[in-house]
């Protein structure tokens, strides 16, 4: 099943997970309230590696028994004894869950000097390791979360903290605030030992920290002052302020597949991007974490503000934070040549666009590996320059114009490369959609050929 059938449809989370470093795994507890458009007996949730040990239906005070069953190694079927009424349920769950020591994905647990830390990484297919959901980029709903955590340790969300209290057994429960509507790939946490460094506030007022390592708190000196100044550059180009609460930077000591995600309000990276000695620092390793820092603080408004309705358009997530993350870059400073960078990134996807594998940008998504296989060079760097080749067709000032136009329409919901088209359609006033589609749903670049023709007398 490449999708969860619309019959039930979430429209809030509230997750309580006890999340402890030191043992094997974590407990976790979901209530997610939704709509059940007809009758139905069965209802399909995402689920990875999940025991769950019980779940109900409740509507209106009464609770109905649901069974689960696991289906495959992904998807979990909620059965009630008697088909379910249409209308408003919340399905409660309780399960066991286990952290991935092996590999950087769903919960996972990483050591470093004895002290262990707890982080997340949702994005594909595995924030169903961590709460059975509706684990598809078009359920945009808010989110709650609260953490039991050992008392001694930093734990950090999405959102502000909005209560934390001591409970038995040394530890302490944290509620974070409810979230503004986020996919379940972009819900994130973190536990353990952190440093945690002041970096300001953007000049909306929105309070930006550093988190590192247990020791290392110095080596965020470079990120701490240069996050908020990113905040605010972007926040000029898209003509609308940072979409939420806080910013905080987190550091990951080792990452198997991606160098930093940009979880709303949480954003995580590799420490060797991040973490840079004062007395080992280097321009290079400065433009190095401002030119990463930039794409992902770009996904908070593309990619988490407006979220691609299904995988096929992940470009407009990748595509858009490589294209603003070098205009970012080349404000910040520009005797780094950003543009440089931009035309080896268009070689770079001329490359990959020449050979008998290339696939277009907007690939069909028919089995649930297709969505792990368009994280590539075509989505990165040939859908930033599609989009650089189109402002510069219709000119700088409408591209912005329809940016802003296509973010305002759809802030907090999702859209499609067809919505991308049509705003900058209006904003140019004249059809630039099929244009775009030419260059997105095929494969491979338009063949230039030139003939030299020397008049007689030229």
């Amino acid at each position: 099943m490449l999708r969860l059938p619309r019959t039930f449809l979430p429209t809030s989370y509230a997750a309580q997970l006890a999340i402890d470093p030191a043992v094997a795994g974590f407990d976790g507890t979901v209530a997610i309230t939704g709509t059940l458009a007809e009758r139905a007996q069965v209802i399909w949730l995402h689920g990875h590696g999940l025991q769950v040990t019980r779940a109900v239906a409740s509507q209106s005070g009464t609770e109905v028994a649901l069974t689960a069953t696991q289906h495959g190694d992904e998807l979990l079927a909620f059965r009630a004894q008697a088909p379910l009424a249409a209308g408003t349920w919340t399905l409660t769950i309780a399960y066991k869950g286990a952290y991935d020591e092996r590999n950087t994905s769903g919960v996972f647990k990483q050591t470093v000097a004895g002290a262990p830390y707890i982080y997340t990484q949702f994005e594909a297919l595995y924030a169903r390791r961590a709460f059975p959901c509706f684990d598809e980029p078009d359920s945009k709903v808010p989110w709650q979360l609260t953490l039991d955590v050992p008392a001694k340790l930093v734990a950090v969300s999405n959102t502000p903290i909005q209560r934390e209290r001591a409970i038995a057994g040394g530890k302490k429960r944290i509620e974070f605030a409810q979230t503004k509507p986020l996919p379940s790939y972009l819900v994130a946490f973190g536990v353990g030992p952190f440093d945690v460094v002041g970096a300001g506030k953007t000049r909306g007022g929105k309070p930006v920290r550093v988190l590192t390592l247990q020791g290392r708190a110095a080596e965020a000196a470079y990120a701490a002052k240069t996050s908020a100044p990113l905040i605010d550059l972007l926040e000029e180009l898209f003509g609308s302020p940072y979409p939420y609460e806080k910013m905080d930077m987190l550091s990951i000591p080792i990452t198997v597949g991606f160098g930093a995600m940009e979880n709303a309000g949480l954003i995580t990276y590799t420490e060797t991007l991040m973490l840079i000695d004062p007395k080992r620092a280097s321009r290079e390793r400065e433009y190095r974490w401002i030119s990463v820092a930039a794409h992902e603080i770009a996904h908070q408004w593309f990619g988490n503000l407006v979220t691609m309705a299904w995988w096929d358009d992940i470009w407009l997530n990748e595509g858009f934070a490589n294209w603003v993350g070098r205009k970012i870059a080349a404000r910040f400073e520009p005797s780094w040549h950003e543009e440089r960078a931009e035309v080896g990134q268009r070689n770079e996807a001329l490359e990959a666009d020449s050979l008998v594998s290339a696939r277009q940008i907007r690939q069909p998504i028919a089995v649930p590996d297709d969505i792990l296989n368009v994280f590539d060079g075509i989505t990165y760097n040939k859908g930033a320059s599609v989009l650089n080749m189109f402002e510069g067709y219709v000119g700088s000032d409408v591209f912005q114009r329809g940016v802003r136009a296509y973010l305002a329409q759809h802030t907090f919901r999702n859209a499609t490369s067809t919505d991308f088209a049509a705003a900058i359609s209006a904003a140019a006033g004249k059809d630039v959609g099929p244009a775009f589609a030419t260059f997105l749903e095929q494969p491979g670049t338009p063949e230039l050929t030139a003939t030299l023709v020397c008049d007689q007398g030229a």
